[in-house]
């Protein structure tokens, strides 16, 4: 239900001045299985975020044959 997780891809460290798009593929052992998704935003006194934020926009889930 959720409770574990695995991470997969890396994580972006610092500031993007603009948007990026990043394909990050999924392990072959969710292959026919249900899965959920997380992201994860993590910010201290030390990160400075400009406008204030973090964006995630139109993620596609897309299967390969």
């Amino acid at each position: 239900g959720g409770a574990t997780y695995t991470t997969v891809g890396n994580p972006y460290l610092g500031a993007a001045p603009a948007y990026s798009q990043t394909t990050i593929p999924l392990p072959d052992s969710v292959s026919g299985k249900t899965i959920k998704l997380r992201f994860h935003f993590h910010s201290d006194a030390n990160t400075s975020v400009p406008n204030g934020g973090w964006w995630v926009d139109d993620p596609v889930l897309t299967a390969e044959h």
